[in-house]
């Protein structure tokens, strides 16, 4: 194997050892944090996953730079906080429909 390649294999290791403790990391509470936090949390992340009751979470993001589809459409998304029970959070990315011939 080559040096080149046992590095690349080196560093996808250790990358891949890093993404489950990723998915395991706490989310933030919408209900434990006050509607003016949640806000600044979405905005300041850009895009983020928060718990926003027992067993849900929604992902909201600041705006369409950080949603994956390349058209997308944003949703605005409420939450319930600590002090409102429908908090506007921030957005949910859609997909727009596209038009087709078929």
């Amino acid at each position: 194997m080559g040096k080149h390649l046992r590095r690349a294999a080196f560093a996808a290791t250790a990358l891949l050892s890093t993404v489950p403790a990723a998915f395991a990391a706490p989310k933030a509470d919408t209900r434990k944090l006050t509607c003016s936090q949640a806000q600044a949390l979405v905005k300041s992340s850009g895009a983020v996953v928060l718990t926003t009751g027992n067993g849900l979470y929604s992902r909201f993001v600041a705006s369409a730079a950080y949603c994956v589809d390349l058209n997308p459409a944003l949703k605005p998304e409420f939450a319930p906080t600590r002090d409102n029970a429908q908090c506007f959070v921030g957005y949910g990315c859609r997909g727009r429909p596209t038009r087709g011939n078929d």
